[in-house]
């Protein structure tokens, strides 16, 4: 059921961020550790048009002796001009246990520069209210790659997650409280064929990072080399360093 016409929810972006991680509904809660229940009933409704789709999801768990349980609301539209995409989304969970109440917007624009380059931006924000005391916050993210030929390839991400930005009723992401750039290079060495190796590529990638305290977080450069060979067999080895 979460799996069929699911694509128009899967919004992501760096930090593993899902706008929409359906495995929290009828899971376990990520902010009430006592909490268990089952799904209860769901429903999903999409509508696809040439250049706009709709998808509206709801879902509701079976209350216990705890109390009741949560209730999850998704809904997102999408429109498309041509390879373009533009999205909004809107989510809203309520766990009555521990009376809390989030809701989560956020924006999307996937542009296509060319058909070796594309850009993702999105800026999301959330509201949580836990017995009456409210959280605000917002992230941003912009990603990028870009194929300039067959044997180059450029991806960087850059963004903001802040400290009280909460998305794990709902959605997920790896780490919140950070301010971080990406950026890896990966060359492939064209016609290469020696030794029963196909392809050879070599890669390089920096991670840079502060937080909200401005703390000094660690640096990382890396390097790495993945071979090939003709039988499908992949080699790789790689080296980092990080600093203190």
């Amino acid at each position: 059921f979460f799996n069929d016409n699911q694509s128009i929810f899967d919004v992501e972006g760096p930090e593993d961020l899902k706008i929409v991680h359906t495995p929290r509904i009828g899971g376990e809660s990520y902010y009430d550790l006592n909490y268990l229940s089952d799904l209860s009933s769901a429903l999903k409704y999409t509508i696809n048009q040439p250049n706009f789709d709709l998808g509206i999801l709801s879902a509701f768990e079976n209350s216990t002796h705890q109390g009741k349980g949560r209730d999850f609301y998704a809904i997102r539209g999408q429109y498309s001009l041509g390879p373009n995409k533009i999205g909004v989304s809107l989510n809203q969970v309520n766990t009555p246990t521990i009376n809390r109440e989030v809701t989560v917007i956020s924006s999307d624009v996937n542009f296509t520069v060319s058909k070796d380059t594309s850009l993702n931006f999105g800026i999301i924000r959330t509201e949580s209210e836990v017995n009456h005391d409210q959280l605000l916050d917002t992230g941003w993210w912009l990603t990028g790659n870009s194929d300039i030929t067959d044997h180059h390839r450029h991806e960087f991400s850059l963004f903001s997650y802040g400290d009280d930005l909460e998305l794990n009723d709902i959605g997920y992401v790896k780490r919140i409280n950070r301010k971080q750039f990406e950026y890896e290079y990966q060359y492939q060495i064209p016609d290469f064929s020696f030794a029963k190796i196909r392809e050879i590529t070599f890669s390089i990638e920096t991670e840079l990072k502060t937080n909200f305290q401005d703390e000094k977080l660690p640096l990382i450069i890396g390097a790495g080399t993945e071979v090939v060979t003709d039988s499908e067999f992949e080699y790789d080895i790689s080296f980092e360093f990080i600093s203190s």
